[in-house]
């Protein structure tokens, strides 16, 4: 628990992490987001042994839309928005979505504290680079966890 140990949690009437932050007001914000409107704020050090590591396991999947350029060789510059993938260079830009596939061509991070794919690219290689101390450490840490995906076209929304 040591890298948790300098958040706090936002727990509901029930005592359940609802979400946690580096700050009392961050984790406040963030619970209000949700829609838990005066959540009790304690410091990690606080909750109930195995409460933390429930809530990491028990998390909502995240958000998968991200927008990339549809190239010939696949999905490059994929990222949450499309201005990020325009200052990449010209192409097309498309929105996508991106699926955990243990045969995916592409790898990500999952950020567990903002609970979000981050960083994803094509190879195990280019998304290693992106952590200096090693991207084992940060696993062990349990600031996230690589994951194996597929980028797909989103599908469009059916105007009728």
């Amino acid at each position: 628990m040591t890298y948790w140990s300098n958040y706090y949690a936002a727990v509901d009437s029930n005592h359940e992490i609802v979400a946690i932050g580096r700050g009392r007001m961050y984790a406040n914000d963030r619970a209000v987001a949700l829609g838990i409107p005066t959540p009790l704020i304690v410091h990690t050090s606080e909750l109930k042994p195995g409460a933390l590591d429930k809530w990491l396991e028990n998390r909502p999947s995240p958000n998968t839309t991200m927008y990339a350029h549809n190239t010939e060789a696949g999905f490059r510059h994929v990222y949450p928005s499309s201005m990020a993938v325009k200052m990449c260079g010209g192409g097309e830009i498309v929105r996508v979505r991106i699926v955990p596939d243990p045969e995916g061509t592409h790898w990500c991070w999952h950020d567990f504290e903002k609970n979000e794919y981050r960083m994803v690219w094509q190879s195990l290689v280019q998304l290693k680079v992106c952590f200096p101390y090693g991207i084992e450490i940060e696993e062990k840490r349990r600031h996230g966890i690589r994951v194996q995906v597929r980028v797909e076209l989103f599908p469009e929304e059916d105007p009728t």
